[in-house]
């Protein structure tokens, strides 16, 4: 069994001292292994590492925060799991700068949304005895709407997109349009893409119109059919075609069937179509 020191040194013998203050316990198991990896055939053994006891610290957490207070817990606690237990920021707290003071300098800053969407990347903040957990007030916020896959308001840093916002948002959905999104600045509205680099101010809202999915090559058909409306229209489609696509004709239709159609100089044409001669009748768009 092994002891951490006073100096932060787990004195290991013959195999000499190693220094672990401020190390995750994984980085100090790696560090470990590497140390005796020399003396032991690692080829047909295994060296297990644990973790017996661990000492407990006092933090005292401050600022916007819904529980201010000294709490104590096991040092093997981050930053993110003191802040829960003091409750987490308040509504007028940030979320994006959360200070760890140490003997009255500012050691490291904690952002709540690296921690919360970016797990794998965003670095582990590990506390010390007697540290200040600081919780700054809430910085400039931007509001997300329409076609996003969490519509919230979020808080940016000074430099931060609507790139970064959406990505804040977790990103468009499959209906959302990916340009023409709208960015409202006061009485401005200046229509963006999602890869907008724009800087964001406080106060700003971005709103993620949904994609239109009407026709855009289409023949319709009124009256007496079963089912009138827009039908996407495909080469060498007849109005025979077009009948049937909207359920055939009603029982008290008549058999005349009645074609509008545009010209090139933008007036109208009406020819009249015998419903036995439908389906040699070639539709145009």
């Amino acid at each position: 069994v092994y002891t951490v020191g006073q100096d932060g040194g787990i004195s290991m013998g013959t195999w000499g001292k190693l220094y672990v203050t401020g190390l995750p316990f994984e980085e100090v198991q790696k560090l470990i292994k590497s140390k005796v990896k020399p003396y032991f055939n690692l080829a047909s053994n295994d060296i297990k590492i644990s973790l017996s006891y661990s000492r407990t610290i006092s933090v005292h957490i401050v600022g916007e925060v819904s529980r201010p207070g000294t709490y104590t817990f096991p040092a093997l606690n981050h930053a993110f799991n003191a802040l829960a237990m003091a409750g987490g920021p308040t509504s007028k707290g940030s979320v994006r700068s959360i200070e760890v003071v140490r003997n009255g300098k500012v050691v490291s800053v904690f952002d709540l949304y690296a921690f919360l969407f970016q797990s794998g990347q965003a670095p582990q903040v590990y506390l010390q005895d007697n540290d200040y957990l600081r919780v700054a007030p809430l910085g400039a916020v931007v509001r997300v709407d329409g076609e996003v896959r969490r519509p919230f308001s979020y808080e940016v840093k000074l430099g931060e997109t609507i790139t970064e916002a959406l990505s804040f948002a977790g990103g468009i959905t499959e209906n959302g349009k990916t340009d023409g999104i709208e960015w409202y600045q006061g009485f401005s509205l200046t229509s963006v893409d999602q890869l907008d680099g724009s800087n964001l101010l406080t106060g700003d809202s971005i709103y993620v119109p949904k994609k239109l999915n009407e026709l855009r090559n289409y023949v319709s058909v009124e009256g007496g059919v079963e089912a009138p409306g827009k039908y996407e229209f495909t080469s060498n489609m007849s109005l025979g075609d077009l009948i049937e696509l909207s359920g055939g004709l009603q029982p008290d239709a008549l058999d005349q069937l009645y074609v509008t159609r545009e010209t090139a100089s933008k007036t109208r044409n009406f020819i009249e179509v015998k419903m036995a001669d439908a389906s040699a009748f070639p539709l145009q768009v």
